[in-house]
C-alpha cells in the first residue's frame, strides 16, 4: 500500500537505560491541556478524588486550529517564532508542573510532532506542498513528516521538557501525515516509504531521550491494530502507521479508539458509539493479538473517552467511563489508560471519579 511495505521496516530489541523515574505498571492518567496547567492544583484536588489515578498527561506542544506551545520555550522561540498562542511563562508552567511532580505523580508531556502550523509557516521549505502552495489540511499547514529538521525540533523541545521541566515521559501524538495527501508533494527527499520515516524519527526520539533518562511513548489511530480476528491483521496506513513497527520502536503505544470514531456496525456492533464497553474489548482483542505478533513490544496504554461525543451527540457518564475500563481489562490490554478531555473538563473529571480506578 502507499504507507510502504512493513517487511522494509528495521526491527530491533529496545535498549536498556537507566530511567529517572520508574514507569508505574499501569499508568492512569488525567490529561490537562495548555491552558490548564495554571490550575494544577484544582487537578490535583480531583486526582486524590480517584483511587487510580498515579499520572497525568500535561500539553508542551498542541495544535489544533493554531500551534500552541504550552509556555515561553527558549526552543520554540529558536525553531518557531512565529509561534505566538502561549498562555503560560516559562516559569510559571515550570512551578505548575513541579506541584505535579511533588504530589508523586508520574508525569508525560504531550507534543504534536508533525501537526505543526507555525514550523510549517516559518521553515516552508520543510511543509506539505499542493500546487506549489503550503498544503492545509485541517485549518493547519503541516511539516513533512520527512523532515529532519522537524524531527530536530521536535527532539530538542522534547529534551528541554525532561531537563528542565522535569518531565518522566515524552509522548508524541500526530507521528503520521494528514489524512488526505492525495497529490500533495510530502517533500520526500531520502526516498523513504510513510512508514519507515514515521518508525525512525520515533528510533531517533527514543534513543535520544533514553539518554537523558526519560521514556517515549506514541499516540495511534484505533484502526490500525486491526480487525477482531483470531489472524494478524494489521496494515500500514496511508498515513505512515504501523502498529508492529510503532510498537517495538517506543516505551509505550497509545491507541485512540474513541467510540464515536468508529462506523456502525464497526467489529459488527450496531452503533458502536452507544456501546463502548463492547467495542472496547473488541478492539482490545486486536490490539492484543498485534502486541503477541510484535518484535519487543512496547507497554499498550490506552486512551479513554473522557467528553461528550459531538458527533452523535451522547453523554458521556461515569457509566461509559466505566464500561470502557472494563472492556479493556477483559480484553487483556490493562497497561493503563488516559482520559481525553479536549477541554480538560474539571466537572467532568470529578463525576468519574469513583469508577477511574
Amino acid at each position: 500500500g502507499q504507507g510502504g511495505d512493513p517487511q522494509a521496516i528495521a526491527y530491533y530489541p529496545k535498549e536498556s537505560f537507566m530511567p529517572n523515574t520508574k514507569m508505574p505498571d499501569q499508568v492512569k492518567a488525567l490529561y490537562i491541556n495548555a491552558e490548564g496547567i495554571a490550575d494544577c492544583e484544582l487537578y490535583l484536588d480531583v486526582a486524590k478524588e480517584c483511587a487510580g489515578i498515579n499520572a497525568f498527561v500535561v500539553d508542551i506542544k498542541d495544535c489544533y486550529i493554531d500551534t500552541q506551545l504550552a509556555y515561553a520555550s527558549p526552543v520554540g522561540k529558536l525553531y518557531a517564532p512565529s509561534t505566538s498562542n502561549i498562555p503560560n511563562s516559562y516559569e510559571t508552567y515550570r512551578e505548575n508542573v513541579k506541584k505535579i511532580k511533588d504530589a508523586g505523580y508520574y508525569l508525560i508531556g504531550r507534543i504534536t510532532a508533525f501537526k505543526d502550523d507555525s514550523f510549517a509557516y516559518d521553515h516552508p521549505e520543510e511543509a506539505l506542498l499542493y500546487n506549489g502552495s503550503l498544503y492545509r489540511y485541517g485549518s493547519v499547514h503541516w511539516p513533512s513528516i520527512f523532515s529532519r529538521k522537524m524531527w530536530e525540533y521536535n527532539a530538542a523541545l522534547a529534551l528541554e521538557a525532561v531537563n528542565e521541566m522535569g518531565f518522566d515521559e515524552i509522548q508524541f501524538d500526530y507521528v503520521r501525515l494528514p489524512e488526505d495527501v492525495e497529490d500533495v508533494d510530502l517533500r520526500n527527499t531520502y526516498d523513504e516509504t510513510r512508514a519507515q520515516a514515521i518508525t525512525s524519527f520515533l528510533r531517533y526520539v527514543t534513543e535520544v531521550l533514553h539518554e537523558h533518562g526519560a521514556y517515549v511513548s506514541a499516540d495511534v489511530f484505533g484502526e490500525i491494530s486491526g480487525a477482531k480476528t483470531e489472524e494478524f491483521s494489521c496494515f500500514v496506513s496511508y498515513y505512515g502507521q504501523f502498529w508492529p513497527a510503532i510498537s517495538n520502536a517506543v516505551d509505550a503505544i497509545s491507541s485512540m479508539p474513541y467510540p464515536d470514531h468508529f462506523s456502525d456496525y464497526a467489529y459488527g456492533i450496531e452503533n458502536p458509539w452507544l456501546h463502548p464497553g463492547e467495542l472496547m474489548y473488541s478492539w482490545g482483542r486486536a490490539s492484543y493479538h498485534a502486541q503477541e505478533k510484535t518484535y519487543d513490544p512496547a507497554k499498550c496504554r490506552t486512551w479513554i473517552m473522557a467528553q461528550n461525543s459531538d458527533v452523535y451527540d451522547v453523554y458521556y457518564g461515569a457509566d461509559f467511563i466505566e464500561a470502557q475500563i472494563e472492556g479493556l481489562k477483559k480484553a487483556g490490554v490493562m497497561d493503563g489508560y488516559m482520559t481525553w478531555s479536549a477541554s480538560s473538563n474539571l466537572y467532568k473529571y470529578s463525576s468519574y471519579a469513583s469508577v477511574l480506578n
